[in-house]
């Protein structure tokens, strides 16, 4: 080492070199290295999602979501389940507690969910995911004065653009519901033509398909057998023959109704369910809740046909009646319903009632629930208080009035009481071995317990900041108060030490407290102003995402200005008094000493002894750094 000082001293030209070397690969790998306007979350959600196409909220959850967090209980590492019935959807989100793999579980959830036997016939393979962890790198709104499919085909384009950029990895859309192809007969032509949507549904899976059937070979080449049949275009759709009629024409898609591809219907919310109820004459014809339903749900709903895989979206092909045939209950009580026996209108065999149903069920941990969410009306309101009014006031009138039910707090009451337990776990244990270290440093307890005393009275500067800027204190202030302890107890080190250096040196206590505070002065200050300067700039900022920061800083800040203040002034004062206590206990030591030896009448005790057990310690004599320097010179 001392060759190769002595070697950049001789010929400064290769420290040189050296240092533009390593500046340029600096600057390359700062522009080449990956960045992301948020830190990477660990992943820690796992995804369950069903579709039952035509199922009510209620029978999503009976059917569905019941049975797969039945399945998922016992499995470990598993923190929380919620999941949420919609109409024709079920979605489970499982949160793991991160004590095992996240791969380890998702297969587990895979496992337990396939081994589920009896979900609905019509209820498609639930699709189990991992939740990842991505960096948003834009958002871009499409507008114009066109309909939503050609608003879908230009962001198409968009994307394809983007992908072919080299650039971007993964490109989502929102704001479009899924497209899918509508076959729509009347009822008039149904009893015109003497079909049924069944007997459509049927004729498009069963012609609209592309089909290998086999391969001629010989010598020379070899053929292979296709039928090309398979479309999404609606035009070709129309063209479909369901029948074949006895005059040698052809019954037509077309001829008895249209198709078109649109997007599917969006659901208001808050709708009104409109209970069917058999009544005998259903049953005698043999009808069940079950099949009576069915052909209901057909015309109104839509029998499903086929699933198209087209370009990247997935088409699903339903017949049903048109929208002008489903608008009243007129239109659902002289609906014809198929039977061996001929065709009957529902009216004669059902009666129905309305009610209110659900939009959706939601579950919390296998429970139904009803979560109440709010928001404060700026990120300024202190929400302690609204929280202890919930709980001391509210809560307590709903348990009185339904004793059954269960209160959980989620939200940021949840996260900050996990946090809480968290800063318990593992700061407390920190701070004794933090503790633990500056005594043994210091050979001296009560050097020790004055240097923590100065995080106390910083935190106190975090407070007293957050009241100046008018920021409430929150769960991000903790963890900048959190690191403006190290931060103090560093400057409150370095003033003892060199107070402990000039004692040695043999300066006397108030001489050696006055020049610590002179040779620490200029280097602490600085620390502050640079600190607290740095950070102001992030108080300062307005944008959405600087509030995360804005509580951090403020308790930095303020608590490094202030702390740096009380070690400055008092700090020095806290010394002093430590030495006043530990000649005042020295003092009452030696006499109890001396008492007890002028006791023993056997022992002769010198006339200095006497006199130096009688008298007040000097100041230095009490000092640890003095005593340990003593110790080492013996």
């Amino acid at each position: 080492m001392k060759r190769a000082i002595s070697l950049f001293i001789k010929y400064p030209f290769y420290a040189n070199i050296i240092l533009v070397i390593i500046l340029g690969v600096g600057l390359f790998s700062f522009s080449s290295m990956n960045r992301s306007f948020f830190p990477d979350i660990t992943e820690k959600f796992i995804n369950i999602s069903v579709f039952y196409p035509g199922a009510s909220p209620k029978e999503m959850e009976e059917g569905i979501t019941v049975r797969i967090e039945e399945a998922l209980r016992g499995i470990a590492g598993i923190k929380e389940i919620n999941s949420t019935s919609y109409e024709n959807f079920s979605s489970v989100q499982i949160e793991i507690t991160g004590e095992y793999d996240i791969d380890e579980t998702l297969m587990e959830v895979k496992n337990a969910v396939d081994g589920i036997p009896l979900f609905p016939v019509d209820a498609e393979k639930p699709i189990v995911n991992k939740q990842r962890s991505i960096s948003r790198a834009m958002f871009m709104a499409l507008t114009g004065d066109v309909d939503l499919l050609t608003l879908k085909q230009y962001a198409n384009e968009i994307e394809y653009d983007l992908y072919n950029s080299g650039i971007m990895s993964q490109i989502s859309f929102s704001g479009f519901p899924d497209l899918e192809i509508s076959v729509e007969i009347s009822e008039e032509n149904l009893r015109r033509y003497q079909l049924t949507l069944d007997e459509v549904a049927r004729a498009i899976a069963q012609n609209n398909l592309d089909i290998s059937g086999g391969q001629i070979r010989s010598d020379e080449e070899e053929l292979l057998i296709r039928s090309r049949y398979r479309t999404v275009k609606p035009e070709e759709i129309e063209q479909i023959i369901i029948r074949g009629n006895p005059d040698g024409s052809y019954l037509r898609i077309s001829d008895v109704g249209s198709v078109a591809m649109q997007f599917a219907d969006v659901n208001p919310t808050g709708m009104r369910e409109v209970q069917l109820r058999l009544k005998p004459l259903a049953y005698f014809l043999g009808f069940t809740q079950a099949s009576l339903t069915s052909q209901v749900r057909q015309g109104f709903f839509g029998a499903q046909a086929q699933r198209l895989q087209h370009q990247k979206d997935e088409l699903r092909v339903w017949v049903r009646y048109p929208k002008s045939d489903r608008i009243n209950i007129g239109q659902l009580e002289s609906m014809r319903i198929n039977t061996p026996a001929g065709s009957y209108p529902l009216s004669e065999l059902a009666t129905y009632t309305i009610k209110r149903g659900p939009v959706n069920i939601k579950h919390y941990n296998g429970s139904q629930e009803i979560r109440v969410d709010a928001n404060v009306v700026s990120y300024e309101t202190p929400i302690v208080p609204i929280q202890e009014k919930i709980e001391t006031e509210i809560v307590p009138r709903l348990l009185e009035r339904y004793p059954g039910i269960d209160v959980a707090y989620l939200g940021q009451k949840k996260d900050s009481d996990e946090t809480m337990a968290q800063i318990k776990k593992y700061f407390f244990p920190a701070f004794l071995l933090m503790f633990l270290i500056i005594i043994l440093h210091f050979k001296s307890l009560s050097q020790g317990a004055i240097i923590v005393a100065m995080i106390p009275l910083a935190w106190l500067g975090a407070v007293w900041g957050h009241g100046v800027e008018g920021v409430p204190v929150s769960l991000l202030s903790i963890w900048g108060m959190l690191a403006l302890s190290g931060v103090i107890i560093n400057d409150a080190v370095v003033f003892l030490s060199k107070y402990n250096s000039l004692l040695v040196e043999g300066k006397k206590v108030k001489d050696a407290v006055f020049e610590a505070g002179q040779a620490r002065f200029r280097a602490i200050v600085l620390t502050t102003i640079t600190t607290s300067v740095g950070l102001y700039p992030i108080i300062l900022e307005k944008s959405f995402q600087a509030q995360f920061l804005i509580p951090m800083a403020i308790a930095l800040a303020y608590g490094v200005f202030v702390g740096t203040g009380f070690i400055l002034i008092f700090f020095p004062v806290l010394i002093m008094v430590l030495n006043d206590a530990k000649r005042y206990a020295a003092y009452v030591y030696n006499r109890i000493n001396l008492w007890i030896m002028q006791g023993d009448h056997h022992q002769e005790i010198a006339p200095e002894t006497i006199k130096n057990l009688s008298s007040m310690p000097s100041r230095e004599s009490v000092e640890i750094a003095i005593i340990h320097s003593k110790r080492t010179i013996d």
